[in-house]
């Protein structure tokens, strides 16, 4: 499943358990560290993050939800 799809799955889940409105956002990020050292690298280091959150608004009522676990059956 694609990102997008991903997104409009949790925001139809939602709406069919009763949310007013709903809104999904997903943020993924990669970076990569490089220290040197008398010009010799000394340390390489990588890290990926993947962080997907939820709002929902029933009446004046709203709640949010983040997870950075994107099993289906934590999203279900």
């Amino acid at each position: 499943m694609d990102a997008s799809d991903l997104l409009n799955d949790l925001v139809s889940k939602a709406n069919a358990r009763g949310a007013d409105a709903a809104d999904a956002v997903l943020v993924s990020s990669r970076s990569l560290e490089l220290a040197q050292r008398l010009s010799a690298p000394e340390r390489v280091e990588r890290a990926e993050s993947q962080h997907l959150g939820l709002r929902v608004l029933i009446g004046k009522r709203q709640a949010i939800a983040s997870s950075n676990d994107w099993a289906e059956i934590s999203l279900n």
